[in-house]
Protein backbone atom coordinates (compact mmCIF):
# COMPACT_ATOMS: atom_id res chain seq x y z
CA UNK A 1 0.00 0.00 0.00
CA UNK A 2 1.61 3.21 -0.49
CA UNK A 3 0.37 6.37 0.96
CA UNK A 4 -1.13 9.33 0.12
CA UNK A 5 -0.23 12.72 1.94
CA UNK A 6 -3.07 12.65 3.64
CA UNK A 7 -2.66 9.08 5.05
CA UNK A 8 0.65 9.57 5.68
CA UNK A 9 -0.10 13.41 7.87
CA UNK A 10 -2.97 11.57 9.77
CA UNK A 11 -0.28 9.28 10.80
CA UNK A 12 1.67 11.47 12.77
CA UNK A 13 -1.15 14.22 13.35
CA UNK A 14 -2.69 14.12 17.37
CA UNK A 15 -6.52 12.60 17.04
CA UNK A 16 -8.37 14.02 18.93
CA UNK A 17 -10.76 11.33 20.65
CA UNK A 18 -14.15 11.61 21.07
CA UNK A 19 -16.31 10.30 24.18
CA UNK A 20 -17.04 7.03 22.40
CA UNK A 21 -13.33 6.79 21.48
CA UNK A 22 -12.43 7.38 25.08
CA UNK A 23 -14.81 4.72 26.73
CA UNK A 24 -12.86 2.12 23.58
CA UNK A 25 -9.46 3.08 25.24
CA UNK A 26 -10.10 3.10 28.75
CA UNK A 27 -11.49 -0.56 28.18
CA UNK A 28 -8.29 -1.51 26.04
CA UNK A 29 -6.42 -0.26 28.59
CA UNK A 30 -8.24 -2.50 31.42
CA UNK A 31 -8.43 -5.60 29.26
CA UNK A 32 -4.49 -4.71 28.67
CA UNK A 33 -4.12 -4.52 32.96
CA UNK A 34 -6.19 -7.43 33.64
CA UNK A 35 -3.41 -9.42 31.51
CA UNK A 36 -0.50 -7.91 32.86
CA UNK A 37 -1.75 -8.05 36.18
CA UNK A 38 -2.03 -12.14 35.22
CA UNK A 39 0.98 -12.53 33.73
CA UNK A 40 2.83 -10.79 36.95
CA UNK A 41 0.96 -13.13 38.99
CA UNK A 42 0.89 -16.29 37.18
CA UNK A 43 4.15 -16.44 35.04
CA UNK A 44 7.69 -17.12 36.62
CA UNK A 45 9.98 -14.76 36.36
CA UNK A 46 12.41 -14.62 33.25
CA UNK A 47 13.09 -13.70 30.01
CA UNK A 48 9.45 -14.69 28.47
CA UNK A 49 7.65 -12.99 30.92
CA UNK A 50 9.38 -10.05 30.40
CA UNK A 51 8.87 -10.64 26.44
CA UNK A 52 5.09 -11.57 27.32
CA UNK A 53 4.86 -8.18 29.25
CA UNK A 54 5.96 -5.95 26.05
CA UNK A 55 3.66 -7.54 23.56
CA UNK A 56 1.11 -6.89 26.26
CA UNK A 57 1.82 -2.97 26.11
CA UNK A 58 2.79 -3.49 22.11
CA UNK A 59 -0.97 -4.94 22.04
CA UNK A 60 -2.45 -1.95 23.25
CA UNK A 61 -0.57 0.41 21.36
CA UNK A 62 -2.01 -0.86 18.25
CA UNK A 63 -5.56 -1.61 19.25
CA UNK A 64 -5.29 1.93 20.45
CA UNK A 65 -4.21 3.36 17.62
CA UNK A 66 -6.77 1.30 16.04
CA UNK A 67 -9.15 2.89 17.30
CA UNK A 68 -7.78 6.35 17.07
CA UNK A 69 -7.31 5.91 12.80
CA UNK A 70 -10.63 4.70 12.86
CA UNK A 71 -9.18 1.51 11.45
CA UNK A 72 -7.95 3.43 7.83
CA UNK A 73 -4.55 3.07 8.22
CA UNK A 74 -2.60 -0.30 9.74
CA UNK A 75 -1.36 -3.69 8.22
CA UNK A 76 -2.43 -3.02 4.90
CA UNK A 77 0.63 -0.88 4.84
CA UNK A 78 2.79 -3.80 5.10
CA UNK A 79 0.90 -5.96 2.72
CA UNK A 80 1.57 -6.75 -1.18
CA UNK A 81 -1.21 -8.48 -2.80
CA UNK A 82 0.73 -12.06 -2.79
CA UNK A 83 1.24 -11.67 0.89
CA UNK A 84 -1.20 -10.91 4.24
CA UNK A 85 -0.10 -9.55 7.68
CA UNK A 86 3.15 -8.73 7.97
CA UNK A 87 4.09 -10.53 4.32
CA UNK A 88 3.21 -13.81 5.88
CA UNK A 89 1.72 -16.49 2.99
CA UNK A 90 -2.01 -15.96 2.21
CA UNK A 91 -2.67 -19.56 1.52
CA UNK A 92 -1.59 -22.39 4.16
CA UNK A 93 1.65 -23.94 2.91
CA UNK A 94 2.61 -21.33 0.57
CA UNK A 95 6.20 -20.33 0.93
CA UNK A 96 7.21 -22.83 3.81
Amino acid sequence: MILDDDQLLTMFVYQQPDNAKIARHAEISAAASAFAVALMTWAPDGLDRDKALECIREARMWANSAIALDGKIGWPLYNTPESGPAGLPTRSGEGL
